[in-house]
């Protein structure tokens, strides 16, 4: 009988152990990766200088007072101020990427296991701004100004006669931003102009949506943007030369203005910025495992990437994990900056116009409108790849894995069923 027992008992733990599930979970990560105001000539935050201050400040309050009957009073300020702000060319990405974790969640102690890891890319973007600088100079303040009287009879009654203002002493005496401020025309000689400015190239990209590996691709590229440029009207030249009025002209005359052209030959030569760059970026993952029960321990693993499968094991005595999850971005910046030689030329005749100030005006013309540029080539300043930083790390959902039971646990609670129903059994014969 004790022989039956013991088979019973073996055979239903067996049962037990064969029963319990090879358990498999898997885990969506939908997240976002940001960075903004990064430089885009090495790693690390873009360069940024503010100033503001105020130079002269000059108070406008007073009172006066004429023989007791007429007061004036003035209440404000007046003064000078300047602002600066200087910015070395920024960097702004995001980048998203939706992560799947697949995992089990019952394993045997001492018995490795495998996390691993999938996903996909969204639509990324990059973009960018190149050095930029905003100066002004502005005066500020108010004024307010108030005349009383006083007059007396059988009695003497006092009050406001009038008041003024305040009036706004604001006002803006420079301004240049060199994102917006138009190139300055200095005239060198007639029909010799020189064209100076300050370049500024803005550019933006988007790449995706793609699996990984391999890593996401992000181009932008924008310019050239000219900041020095030499322009000849040629025909004008000539007839100055030769002592000839020019074949093309502007002029008015009180509300009138006219033009004309009767031929213009042009050739111009600019220099320019252009930029070109590109974001490689893949995920990374590193997980926080913190474990229950005898021999546990804590820790965190090195970041790896995504895709990587991750090996680990709950030691004997431990009854369980909890995982978590947490997410960052590696990203490389190559920052490609040249300067452009371009060349034009342009030719056109036959045109003139009138306009009379309110009323408006015609144009006829230009009969003939010829126009080419041409690509002289680049001189290659500045070129380098980097790692682009400041992204955000993102904590995913916590996850738990599980111990099987031991088999002497199973064995325990086999024997300790398996006396219950004999128990239960013998009270019922003896019923």
């Amino acid at each position: 009988m004790r022989k039956t027992s013991l088979v019973v008992v073996c055979v239903f733990t067996l049962g037990l152990l064969a029963a319990l599930p090879a358990a498999a979970d898997t885990q969506n990560n939908a997240l976002t990766f940001q960075t903004s105001g990064q430089s885009m000539w090495s790693t690390g935050n873009a360069f940024n200088f503010s100033d503001n201050r105020n130079l002269v400040d000059i108070s406008l309050a007073g009172s006066s007072n004429f023989l007791g009957v007429i007061s004036t009073s003035s209440t404000g300020d007046v003064g000078l101020s300047t602002s600066l702000n200087v910015n070395g060319g920024t960097v702004s990405a995001t980048v998203p990427v939706n992560v799947t974790l697949g995992f089990p969640t019952l394993v045997p102690n001492a018995t490795p296991f495998n996390i691993t890891s999938s996903g996909m890319f969204g639509v990324g973007t990059l973009s960018t701004a190149s050095p930029s600088i905003q100066a002004s100079v502005n005066t500020f303040g108010s004024l307010s100004a108030d005349l009383s009287g006083k007059a007396c009879a059988v009695a003497c009654t006092s009050g406001t006669i009038v008041s003024v203002g305040p009036f706004n002493l604001g006002t803006t005496l420079f301004s240049i931003d060199s994102k917006t401020t138009p190139p300055q025309t200095i005239n060198l000689a007639s029909g010799v102009d020189l064209n100076v400015g300050f370049p500024f190239v803005a550019t933006s990209g988007a790449a995706g949506p793609q699996g990984f590996p391999p890593p996401l691709s992000i181009s932008s590229s924008g310019g050239p943007s000219n900041f020095l440029g030499l322009n000849a009207n040629l025909t004008n030249m000539i007839a100055a030369a030769v002592g000839l009025p020019p074949l093309s002209g502007s002029g008015s005359f009180g509300p009138l203005s006219a033009s004309y052209n009767l031929l213009t030959i042009s050739a111009g030569l600019n220099i320019g910025t252009t930029q070109a760059f590109n974001l490689s970026a893949t995920p990374l993952v590193a997980y926080n495992v913190t474990e229950f029960g005898a021999n546990a321990q804590n820790f965190t693993t090195g970041m790896m990437t995504v895709g990587t499968s991750f090996s680990l094991s709950l030691p004997n005595g431990v009854t369980m994990a909890d995982i978590t999850p947490t997410y960052f971005l590696s990203a490389d910046l190559m920052n490609n900056t040249n300067l452009a030689l371009t060349a034009s030329a342009a030719l056109s005749a036959l045109g003139a116009s009138l306009n009379v100030s309110g009323l408006g005006g015609f144009s006829v013309g230009p009969a003939i409108n010829l126009s080419q540029n041409f690509d002289l080539g680049t001189l290659n300043v500045f070129n380098n790849t980097f790692a682009l930083e400041g992204w955000n790390a993102i904590e995913g959902q916590t996850f738990e894995i599980k111990a099987t039971p031991e088999p002497g646990t199973l064995l325990l609670f086999g024997s300790g069923i398996l006396a219950l129903a004999r128990g239960l059994r013998r009270r019922s014969l003896k019923a």
